[in-house]
């Protein structure tokens, strides 16, 4: 017998086609993915109220705190200007992110009593922030 035709299969040893093997890879890795947000999403389905993104505080505000006292442009006189500060009532945190609000108006015009601080404001003090709306 010629060795050049004999056939060399060894009987434990089995290859698998590219193709097969890169589907099983895919496979395996969404089953990875799947599993991993699967455990995840159930924390992010609870009904308990998340800090930052439901409205959970009643709200605290501060009107007219004087934070300086300057000369305004074009003028010989000092200007009081003052900020209104909106809290979360009876939130524990000690450290807590500020959103300081300034309104429109290229430094001639406005108020910070002026829409829309009356209303983002608050809205983002029942979030947990703090918000400072500031004349200037």
């Amino acid at each position: 017998m010629d060795k050049a035709c004999v056939n060399y299969q060894s009987d434990s040893i089995k290859f698998v086609h590219p193709a097969k093997f890169m589907l099983i890879r895919i496979i395996l890795l969404n089953l990875i993915v799947f599993i991993f947000l699967s455990g995840t999403n159930s924390v992010a389905q609870s009904c308990d109220p998340v800090r930052y993104i439901d409205p959970i505080f009643d709200v605290t505000a501060t009107y007219g705190i004087e934070y300086q006292s300057a000369r305004p442009y074009g003028s010989f006189f000092n200007q009081g200007y003052d900020l209104d500060i909106y809290e979360p009532e009876g939130d524990t945190l000690s450290h807590r992110p500020v959103i300081v609000f300034q309104y429109g108006g290229g430094y001639l015009i406005g108020d910070k009593l002026f829409p829309p601080a009356p209303t983002y404001c608050p809205m983002w003090a029942e979030l947990g922030y703090v918000c400072v709306s500031i004349n200037y």
